[in-house]
């Protein structure tokens, strides 16, 4: 390596060795950014997420609440405050800021499917749909989506004047999975939905499935036990129910 080359390397490990301890994660990287910058919408937006994750919904309100005064026109932030606000239930002021972002950017597949969270959420299901159907035309392959439309759907599909809701359902599950084939919720939306389609022994299938993939997912082992009960295995039903106790309770 030549002289030169070696001395930008040894500059930039510094650098990163030094700045390493204000980035330990997202959100020590975006409070770092506002306090050099308090005009930055998009950090107040990004700092705004990292509440959402960590469940303080009060927080998140305030980041993207500032994100979007800084930038009105910024659908991200629009979306975000519509999600924060729906967490904290204010569904109308939650749906009127999904629809801002939307007509913000109507191209903007994820405030159509954030939209649709918060629709749902309010009770308003077909309008919720009808913004899942649209981030689906916008992006296919939105597996979250896909799954988010199944709930939608077997949501509605409990009564036999809708029960063709439920076959919706699996249709948008299946999908969600081919397009995501990791997806433990996945499955056990699809057990559940094959389970009222009076398929058992399909169901159990997909919460093994879930199991798979997330050992310590204890509602997929407390719903397999209530479907192996439901097939004359009682034994193996005990030893479902018994992992999910364990699970819940930590031990």
């Amino acid at each position: 390596m030549a002289p030169a080359a070696a001395l930008v390397a040894v500059v930039l490990g510094v650098l990163s060795r030094r700045q390493a301890g204000y980035f330990r994660d997202e959100a020590t990287l975006w409070g770092y950014t506002l306090r050099h910058n308090p005009g930055a919408w998009m950090a107040h937006n990004n700092l705004g997420v990292e509440r959402l994750k960590a469940g303080d919904f009060a927080a998140a309100l305030a980041e993207f609440t500032a994100a979007a005064r800084l930038d009105p026109s910024a659908p991200e932030a629009r979306a975000n405050l519509g999600v924060a606000l729906a967490d904290l239930g204010r569904m109308n002021e939650a749906a009127a800021q999904g629809e801002a972002a939307v007509r913000l950017a109507p191209g903007y597949a994820e405030a159509h499917h954030k939209l649709g969270d918060i629709l749902v959420r309010a009770g308003r299901t077909d309008e919720g749909v009808e913004q899942y159907r649209q981030a689906l035309r916008l992006n296919p392959d939105d597996a979250e989506a896909q799954g988010n439309l199944g709930i939608a759907w077997f949501d509605q599909g409990n009564g036999l004047a809708q029960a063709g809701r439920t076959g919706e359902a699996v249709a948008a599950y299946e999908r969600a999975l081919q397009l995501k084939p990791d997806f433990p919720d996945a499955e056990v939306n699809l057990g559940n939905a094959l389970y009222r389609l009076r398929r058992p022994a399909e169901a159990a299938d997909h919460y093994r499935a879930a199991i798979r993939l997330r050992p310590d997912y204890a509602g997929a082992h407390y719903n397999l036990g209530l479907v192996l009960r439901a097939l004359g295995r009682a034994a193996e039903a005990d030893a479902e129910f018994a992992a999910a106790r364990r699970l819940e309770s930590g031990q």
